[in-house]
């Protein structure tokens, strides 16, 4: 059999676009990554203040909703999954903000090896790209842009001063040393715009010969032969086809679309 592609991606959402961009530094690996949805040429995903007006687009999102809670008077609540390059980073609110290091340590100590805060703290600051802070907490050379956000609501200027009223810490840096308190978040914005991790991962490395991206494609099934996956059944543009795979598919579709 004659394969196409040593890997394909399915689903170029913030972790595909990594996964593209690594897997292609090596200009031996044919890279396909797929994505459901167009190109994030939409102007709300560009303009910060357009981000809740695409939680219910459907062309640029899933538009998934739980189930009806009953100690929510029975409603369904938004759960909004991005379909466009970027993922869910295209449609989100922005805020860049670590998990709490706890959390981490949790995972770990339960047998999830390399999943412990100082173990990610080396990624954190490799990916970031700080415009406010320069210390051992953060990276200033990554390709994810990072700044505290400036623009500031009247309401929020109000909300701050009440909280120093009340005797609360004021804290600079939510992914710092602690993360109580109140201030500013920090934000994937630049120049006044979004920054995906679209923008940070995949169009500058688009140009690669050994990358090809696919967009409004729906992969519909993997293909296996002697229990290995070895490639997918797309659609595309109307047609139905099969793309092969000579090492490996890799589902990077979301909480929801990669178990799906």
């Amino acid at each position: 059999m004659k394969f196409r592609h040593k890997y394909i991606i399915v689903g170029a959402g913030s972790a595909g676009c990594v996964l593209a961009n690594k897997l292609s530094e090596n200009p031996l690996n044919s890279v396909l990554l797929i994505e459901a949805g167009p190109m994030d040429n939409y102007p709300s995903i560009k303009m910060p203040l357009g981000a809740s007006s695409l939680f219910k687009n459907k062309k640029y999102g899933w538009c998934y909703e739980t189930e009806p809670e009953p100690n929510l008077n029975h409603r369904a609540i938004n759960w909004p999954r991005g379909k466009t390059i970027g993922g869910s980073s295209s449609i989100n609110g922005m805020v860049y903000i670590r998990g709490q290091e706890e959390d981490y340590q949790k995972w770990e100590s339960e047998g999830n090896r390399g999943w412990g805060y100082q173990e990610l703290m080396k990624d954190f600051i490799s990916l970031e790209n700080n415009q406010n802070h320069a210390d051992h907490h953060h990276g200033n050379c990554g390709p994810l842009w990072v700044e505290t956000y400036q623009g500031s609501l009247e309401a929020s200027k109000v909300f701050m001063n009440a909280c120093h009223e009340y005797g609360l810490k004021n804290n600079l840096d939510f992914n710092g040393q602690e993360q109580e308190g109140y201030g500013r978040y920090q934000v994937h914005i630049k120049d006044g715009q979004r920054f995906s991790a679209a923008d940070g991962f995949l169009k500058p490395i688009l140009h690669r010969p050994n990358l090809e991206l696919m967009t409004n494609t729906t992969a519909i099934k993997i293909i296996t032969s002697n229990k290995k996956a070895i490639g997918v059944k797309i659609k595309h543009k109307g047609r139905v086809e099969v793309i092969t795979c000579e090492s490996e598919i890799i589902l990077s579709g979301g909480a929801i679309n990669s178990p799906q």
